[in-house]
């Protein structure tokens, strides 16, 4: 690589308006022209912060204290606008709402090589180009704010993308995307680097970028904690500990080895991985076929049921078509499926946010045509995507008190719960603060604390875990495992089908295309199948993957999660000393 950096950072320490703390402290770093780093960390870390920084947006758009020295492409950020900046260093938003600026996608694609004077011919080449490779070329003359939250993302980082800067810098890029979409983008970004642009990838989730990244920049505290590469991150230090989100494949290793596996078996890539564990997991018999797993279910009444249900939508868009299905008590379900493809819209019928335009739903055996929402908003929570649509009174406290003294609950019983919910989210020093000032991660946990706060039986989470860092998205899935219940109904929304596998309490997944329900059943039966999470996933697990390449060796093909995969291991290596 060559030896002038393309982004140098010179003792940067960076502090914003009323804090006294800074958000970056002493930074020090070179960026290379055609690397590519992944800046992780905790949510808080100061992350999102330094790479504003890199395009001036810090500190032209949010003011506050800034010393030291940034330069992008040679240029000194504090010398250039943040317009002059965006041709060197382009910049994906977390949050596609924050970054969408016009009406119709084709113009909010085009929106920044316009203001640029891009030619008009070149302007139509580069949209036509970016479309085609992220597979988005019919949502072209769509309304963006009609969009999903996904299908927006998509056109946030198109938007960037078409602009050809020497820098990107990416910020929780996938977090909204399907995994098959995902796998799009990083095919493309991965594209871009080879022919030369530096790849600044922010997020606290390593699984999908681990293995291609040339640098990994940990923050702490707005400090670099640790700075080098993949294979040196491994083997200096243990990322179950940290609060990022290691690749799955990682974390069984890791996990394995505490059983008494050599440490061999911790390798950067999934491919290595495999290879080392064939060597290492003694051969035996084939493993025996596993019976599935009788439905307890089928003597129970529906909580919740779908007969023949149609939605369009006023704008003429099919959203269902002929859905049927029914949810039960203890259901602990992951609703996933490519983006647009119809989740979030089934499961705003199940609390009259929506309502069918053909067909009926029943709640507790009572249609609910004709129920207002505010009498379903007591069996029923919901968790909507972006916390700022749920976010609307003046502290914390009183967001966590709003559905409370809607039911009426009584004051001193309004306080208990208070105190109790902000102590299991760590929220009590929050509880005086504006919504409207926390950290997208803080607001999404204000967001779940308030849904789980009055005990609705049935409770919706869209997207709970998306933009938190490992250490936050593990306890906010193990709050909703305790609150979960046999007599309650969890329904997760989510593209981030690997954390909820983990889950022990995880027992139906439900897989949505193109507005109709393409299987749902059990999760050993959806999640190990190779052609539903090659729609759905791309490819199968890690675990999975893992699992059936030791078939051979009596590891059953039916396995998705790292607890599952360690005790088949176990009990593999078990038996074959016992043997010995």
């Amino acid at each position: 690589m060559s030896h002038d950096p393309i982004i140098r950072i010179e003792n940067l320490t960076f502090s914003y308006p009323r804090m006294t703390r800074p958000v970056l402290e002493d930074i020090r770093l070179a960026i290379e022209p055609g690397e590519w780093v992944i800046l992780t960390g905790a949510n808080s870390s100061g992350k999102t912060t330094l790479g504003k920084c890199m395009n001036g947006l810090v500190p032209y758009s949010t003011g506050g204290k800034f010393r030291g020295r940034v330069t992008v492409c040679g240029d000194n950020t504090l010398h250039k606008n943040v317009s002059e900046l965006a041709v060197s260093a382009g910049f994906v938003f977390p949050n596609p709402e924050d970054q969408l600026a016009t009406p119709l996608v084709e113009d909010e694609i085009a929106f920044g090589l316009c203001n640029i004077g891009t030619p008009r011919d070149e302007i139509f080449r580069r949209i036509a180009s970016v479309t085609n490779r992220l597979g988005i070329q019919d949502l072209r003359s769509k309304a963006t704010f009609r969009l999903s939250t996904g299908q927006q993302q998509l056109i946030a980082i198109a938007s960037s993308l078409v602009m050809q800067t020497p820098v990107l810098i990416l910020d929780d890029p996938l977090s909204h995307l399907n995994q098959s979409t995902s796998e799009k983008v990083i095919r493309t970004v991965r594209d871009l680097n080879a022919a030369g642009t530096s790849i600044v990838w922010i997020s606290p989730d390593l699984s999908e970028t681990f293995e291609f990244a040339d640098r990994i920049l940990l923050l702490d505290q707005g400090r670099i904690a640790f700075n080098g590469t993949p294979r040196q991150m491994i083997h200096e230090l243990d990322l179950r500990s940290l609060p990022v989100i290691a690749p799955q494949f990682l974390e069984c290793s890791f996990a394995l080895v505490e059983t008494g596996l050599t440490a061999e078996i911790i390798q950067p890539s999934l491919e290595e991985t495999i290879d080392k564990l064939r060597r290492v997991v003694g051969r035996k018999q084939q493993a025996p076929e596993i019976p599935p797993k009788a439905d307890s279910r089928a003597a129970a009444e529906p909580m919740v049921r779908f007969t023949h249900v149609d939605f369009r939508y006023p704008n003429g868009v099919d959203a269902l078509d002929d859905i049927n299905l029914e949810f039960y008590p203890g259901d602990f379900i992951l609703l996933s499926g490519w983006n647009g493809s119809g989740k979030t819209t089934l499961a705003k019928h199940i609390n009259g946010l929506l309502r069918p335009t053909e067909g009926t739903v029943f709640l507790g055996g009572r249609d609910i045509k004709g129920v207002p929402t505010s009498e379903l908003a007591r069996k029923v929570g919901f968790l909507f995507q972006n916390p700022d649509h749920q976010l609307h009174k003046a502290t914390v406290r009183e967001e966590l008190a709003f559905s409370l003294r809607n039911f009426r609950v009584p004051e001193d019983r309004i306080t208990e719960k208070i105190e109790r919910i902000s102590e299991q989210f760590n929220l009590k020093e929050l509880l005086d603060r504006s919504p409207q000032e926390l950290s997208g991660s803080e607001k999404k946990k204000v967001t779940v604390a308030s849904v789980l706060i009055y005990d609705p039986a049935i409770v919706i989470f869209d997207e709970a875990t998306a933009n938190l860092d490992g250490k936050e998205t593990k306890n906010i899935i193990r709050i909703i495992e305790e609150y979960h219940n046999e007599n309650r109904v969890i329904i997760s929304i989510s593209h981030g089908i690997r954390m909820w596998a983990e889950s022990t309490r995880l027992n139906r997944v439900i897989i949505m295309k193109a507005g109709r329900v393409a299987d749902t059943g059990q999760p050993e039966r959806i999640l190990c199948d190779p052609e539903i999470m090659g729609y759905l996933n791309g490819k199968l697990l890690p675990v999975t993957q893992i699992a059936r390449s030791l078939s051979d060796r009596g590891c059953s093909p039916l396995l998705f999660s790292t607890a599952q995969l360690v005790e088949e291991i176990r009990k593999t290596e078990n038996h074959r000393a016992a043997a010995q």
